[in-house]
């Protein structure tokens, strides 16, 4: 497949060479265009997004945004070659191709070109190999084999509006006798297309040219290596509903109707409109397409709201959150600096900040609800989000019956954390995917789901105070540290009601989906494990075999248990529900899980000791 569309790629970078666009359109409406993908529909802007984070791990290039980018890769593909988008972070797989190391990690589509004889042949091993039983480098060819096709797909999904080095008649009489305009030579394949018969008429006379007949030979090829091309931005109502068709394979058989016609060639228009740098006919062209697509997807009772999801991605509430929360926290540090008014200014501000940034953070959860029609947690990403969100809220509440900033610092810093985690976990690409089977229930989302994410944002609650309180008892202030073992006591309870609550829920669903309550799979057991876990330790409470720092390292363990049921089981690749793996996070939990064991041996220890020798004998 990469030596296909290579070819076509080649053609496309030498079609487009002499065409660098002078100066810039506005991409407004361009990214609000529909297109069917990964299921759903959903604007270019956020399909741009996604491929960006796909191949490169960043929502932006070059400090611009993803949009710009994929309008280049379709419209200018020779400035595009140059851009280092393809991350490979395994340096084994660029050795296995020989290509030079870059300490960014990143790699253009010309830098890999050379390579692309050894990653189709690496991959044709490997292909037969479930992914399960690939090592990481297979893993890291695969994934690098993929994205090559997917982008060199992006970078020829508009090579039929522009005129070809293979479809040149530069002979007047030929080009009079065809209907061509006489100020070029080169021709695009739409436009031989669109003087099909005069072209015939050519090539059956009996002096035909050599160049009508290679431009002929020219445009089969084309349309053959075309025909698999997929950008299915162009929405068919049928009687089963709605049906999108991409431009290359609709041309390639032969496409007669007269309204998808019509798109295509607004679709040629648009990319004319960018090579000439002409803002009010791309605009033109732009809102066409986008008007025509809204028209068709509303006749079959379809209104998707890429309004809304384009001013989500404008805003990109929880990057814009994350930055207010560490704005709180640096305004809290700042806080403890001064006494009196000054600091009580501060914590005002503080308290501001972190409102804003938790509601700017619940806007683009509702967002994200809007678009999907779901509740707010249907995959990994949104359970970090949903945690962030339930954290900071209950902190406030603490902040607001203490004062003693205590509730803000562990907001801000619970906030700023969970919203980099989520981050790390939207590298995939589109974070607002269509569900799995087994989840496609807005009942038991809205239930046995929110309830269990609620248990887990208590419980690793519970456990951020117990590192709150090791630090308090290392300082040896004893007050300070009695008053937040309560907290690290009241938050655990909170987590367990919702932990206990959401299993015996999940248990139910299991029963409805599967036909049994439990069949102790591994996430069920993760469930389970926590709830087992916070009820352990409050027996172990009541009895007396733990007090006030037993309960406080095992909260702060708990994190680790909420952590395993969380997303750890995932890396066990079994069960029912493995649908949330996330490869290359599994180091990270390991490495995570032994600082925080040694932290919790060695910091109780020693805050148990300096909290008694700060109260003395009893």
């Amino acid at each position: 497949m990469i030596r296909g569309l290579s070819a076509l790629l080649l053609l496309a970078v030498v079609a487009f060479a002499s065409e660098v666009p002078a100066g810039k359109v506005s991409l407004s409406s361009f990214r609000a265009i529909a297109i069917l993908d990964e299921g759903r529909i959903k604007p270019l802007d956020t399909f741009a997004r996604g491929k960006l984070l796909q191949f490169s791990a960043r929502e932006t290039f070059a400090g611009k945004p993803a949009i710009q980018w994929l309008a280049r890769v379709f419209f200018d593909p020779e400035s595009a070659a140059d851009d280092k988008i393809f991350r490979v972070e395994n340096p084994q797989v660029t050795e296995a191709l020989g290509v030079p190391a870059e300490a960014s990690l990143r790699y253009s589509l010309k830098q890999l070109e050379p390579s692309f004889p050894a990653l189709q042949e690496l991959y044709r091993r490997i292909a037969p190999l479930p992914d399960k039983e690939r090592d990481p480098v297979q893993k890291g060819v695969a994934r690098l084999y993929v994205n090559v096709n997917q982008y060199l797909e992006l970078q020829t999904a508009f090579l039929f509006a522009a005129p070809s080095p293979t479809l040149v008649i530069s002979e007047p009489s030929v080009r009079a006798r065809l209907g061509l305009p006489s100020h070029q030579t080169a021709c695009s394949w739409l436009e031989l297309r669109d003087l099909a018969p005069n072209l015939m008429t050519e090539l059956e006379r009996s002096d035909v040219s050599t160049e009508v007949m290679l431009a002929a030979q020219g445009m089969r090829q084309m349309a053959g290596n075309g025909a698999a091309l997929s950008l299915p931005v162009l929405p068919v109502k049928t009687k089963e509903g709605l049906r999108w068709e991409s431009p290359w394979p609709l041309l390639s058989a032969g496409i007669s109707e007269t309204n998808l016609l019509f798109s295509i060639h607004r679709l040629s228009r648009l990319r004319a409109a960018w090579i000439s740098s002409d803002d009010a006919a791309f605009q033109r062209e732009a809102d066409g397409l986008r008007q025509e697509a809204s028209s068709v997807c509303k006749s079959a009772g379809v209104t998707p709201p890429l309004k809304l999801e384009v001013a989500y991605n404008l805003i990109s509430p929880f990057a814009n959150a994350r930055i207010l929360y560490i704005a709180a926290f640096l305004l809290l540090m700042v806080s403890w600096l001064f006494i009196g008014p000054r600091a009580r200014r501060l914590v005002t501000v503080a308290w501001g900040v972190i409102l804003l940034a938790l509601l700017l953070h619940a806007c683009g959860i509702a967002a994200r609800m809007a678009i999907t029609g779901r509740p707010p947690v249907t995959n990994l990403y949104e359970t970090f989000l949903f945690v962030a969100a339930v954290i900071v809220a209950v902190s406030l509440l603490v902040e607001r019956t203490l004062g003693n900033r205590l509730g803000l610092l562990v907001g801000a810093i619970s906030g700023t954390g969970f919203l980099f985690l989520a981050g790390r976990f939207a590298t995939e690409g589109d974070t607002l995917r269509v569900l799995v089977a087994v989840l496609d229930s807005n009942f038991w989302l809205s239930t046995h789901v929110l309830a269990v994410t609620i248990g887990y944002a208590g419980v690793v609650l519970s456990g951020i105070l117990g590192h709150v309180w090791m630090v308090q008892a290392i300082r040896g202030r004893a007050a300070a540290a009695a008053q937040t073992a309560k907290l690290v006591y009241g938050t655990q309870a909170f987590g367990l009601l919702f932990t206990f609550t959401g299993t015996i829920l999940g248990g139910v669903w299991a029963d409805q989906s599967w036909g049994r309550f439990w069949g102790w799979d591994p996430k069920e057991n993760g469930a389970l494990l926590i709830v087992i876990w916070s009820a352990m330790i409050f027996h172990a409470r009541l009895v007396g075999w733990v007090r006030e720092t037993g309960f406080a390292a095992a909260s702060m363990a708990g994190i680790l248990v909420v952590c395993f049921a969380w997303f750890g089981v995932n890396f066990l690749g079994v069960g029912l529900h493995a649908y949330g793996f996330s490869d290359g996070a599994r180091a990270a939990l390991y490495a995570y899980g032994s600082l925080q064991t040694l932290l919790i041996l060695f910091g109780a220890w020693f805050a148990h000791a300096r909290l008694a020798q700060s109260r003395g004998p009893e």
